[in-house]
């Protein structure tokens, strides 16, 4: 894991030189490998739960979930996040309205599944009908993103950044915008990889023609755009392990414990903080 301790002056730099003996032999981390689920990025809205945490950091805050420590809150600048694997996480979900919901009933990574095509498909996502034909199911594409937060008091943290429902098309954007990077190496432009490139991510409140309100996720190019050269190695690694973990299922990228919490819901009518 990068040591957070170099990607910001914010943190306190610790002297654990007296670990340094046991840094090469030490094997006390084998094993937790298989247990690796990264914490997702919310947004709290103002009827997100649990309400303490949007009373102590207001609506439109961007927190750490399941540990709910805020990293953005109205009125900071944008926090740095360095992209490092894109997922696309595709779920079958319970009616919003269904009072058992919402819940996830179907997970599937593959894009050429049927649960896949169904989320990708306007006219079919929201038309299989359940609960005696009361309801239906919603299924839903997640643009998912793991990486790491490259700025702040949690700098290096691994998290997940996730765009869905409302956010689906600003995912797709920030798609676009990744792929459109470029960087000059030796006098000619090249793609710049994913894991180098540094965005700067905040929430914006936002509102739809039935009036409903909501804060969404923006993003803008990052100040500096690309991670330091020291980071090149680590993040290039993490990048490969986090892939060849992915497709071994032994990383879980917004998990649906977190999934099924209000905040990943449909637009709904809120007091902006």
């Amino acid at each position: 894991m990068t040591d957070r301790t170099e990607l910001s002056k914010d943190v306190e730099n610790l002297d654990v030189d007296y670990l340094a003996e046991f840094a090469e032999e030490d094997k006390s981390l084998e094993g937790l490998e298989e247990y690796f689920i990264p914490p997702t990025l919310k947004k709290l809205e103002a009827n997100s739960k649990p309400i303490e945490v949007v009373e102590e950091f207001g609506a439109g805050s961007m927190i750490l979930s399941p540990q709910n420590d805020c990293v953005w809150k109205k009125g900071d600048p944008p926090f740095k996040f360095v992209p490092i694997l894109f997922v696309p996480i595709f779920r079958k979900w319970l009616n919003f309205d269904d009072p058992e919901g919402p819940n996830v009933v179907e997970t599937s990574f593959d894009s050429m599944s049927d649960l896949a095509k169904v989320a990708r498909n306007p006219e079919r996502r929201n038309a299989e009908k359940y609960g005696n034909d009361n309801y239906t199911y919603q299924c839903i594409e997640h643009l998912t993103f793991g990486g790491v937060l490259y700025d702040g008091k949690f700098a290096g943290t691994q998290c997940v950044l996730s765009f869905e429902r409302s956010g689906h098309f600003k995912g797709k954007s920030f798609l676009t915008a990744i792929q459109s990077r470029r960087c000059m190496v030796k006098g000619e432009f090249i793609n710049q990889p994913l894991w180098s490139q540094v965005w700067g991510i905040e929430s914006i409140p936002q509102t739809n023609k039935r009036g409903n309100r909501w804060f969404g996720i923006n993003f803008r190019v990052g100040t500096p755009s690309v991670i330091e050269q020291k980071f090149v190695e680590p993040f290039k690694k993490m990048h490969v392990d986090w892939k060849e973990m992915q497709n071994n299922k032994r990383i879980i990228f917004d998990d649906e414990s977190t999934a099924n919490d209000v905040n990943v819901s449909t637009p709904v009518d809120a007091d902006f903080a």
